[in-house]
């Protein structure tokens, strides 16, 4: 079963970065240079999405409610 799991886990990450990082290295400096950009540009949306989401109603005026919820009610401590 075990040899099974890693057969999968090789097939599916090991394998393919191998390869990726093979063709890599035989790219001309200009790939580099788009690759990298394009990985910044994924980097930035990410971090665009996660700011968004800490900007909802959900985490900015929910959460905090369900906080001092927890804290007080549930656990009998006074918040100070």
């Amino acid at each position: 079963m075990l040899g099974w799991i890693k057969g999968v886990f090789r097939l599916l990450f090991v394998d393919p970065f191998t390869y990726i990082i093979g063709d890599l290295r035989q790219q001309p400096w200009i790939m580099w240079a788009f690759i990298g950009w394009g990985w910044l540009s994924v980097l930035a949306m990410v971090a665009s999405a996660a700011t968004t989401v800490g900007d909802t109603p959900l985490v900015t005026e929910q959460l905090p409610q369900l906080y001092h919820y927890l804290v007080t009610e549930l656990f009998g401590a006074d918040q100070a």
